[in-house]
């Protein structure tokens, strides 16, 4: 935006908040009425987390607008602003299959571990692989086709 709106923000903090307070009601009558014991969804983190930072954001907007802005709160919330404008969509289409490449991988190009210090050292696993995980002839290459 050109322009700071700080009035409209404080607007749709207390929408936002009211909105939060009708689903955590909706949340303690859903718990009653689902007879749930202990902590209830309105007892959820995404309820914790979502008014703590509602909070912060509204406490700093009121002191801006305090001490910088001055701008009056309207009383009917602010338009959304039209979806096309913060999205464009792209299209995207696959490759067709006959344009894929199949790709063999070779277990001879991975170092084994005990066989190269350098390799053993970069590697954060430090423990030596056991027997029983070796590849096996039968599951030497991976074809992707």
């Amino acid at each position: 935006f050109a322009q700071e709106k700080c009035g409209d923000s404080l607007k749709v903090f207390q929408l936002s908040q009211d909105a939060l307070e009708r689903a955590r009601k909706a949340a303690k009558e859903f718990a009653l009425k689902a007879k749930i014991a202990g902590a209830g969804p309105a007892q959820h983190t995404v309820f914790t987390t979502l008014e703590s930072t509602l909070k912060k954001a509204q406490d700093k907007a009121v002191r801006e607008n305090g001490l910088i802005y001055h701008h009056r709160v309207p009383a009917e919330a602010p338009a959304h602003p039209d979806p096309q404008c913060l999205v464009q969509p792209e299209a995207y289409s696959l490759p067709s299959p006959a344009d894929w490449s199949g790709v063999t991988l070779d277990p001879a190009a991975v170092p084994l571990r005990g066989q190269n210090k350098a390799a053993d050292l970069a590697s954060s696993d430090t423990a030596p692989m056991p027997a029983s995980a070796k590849i096996t002839s039968e599951e030497q290459y991976c074809v992707v086709s």
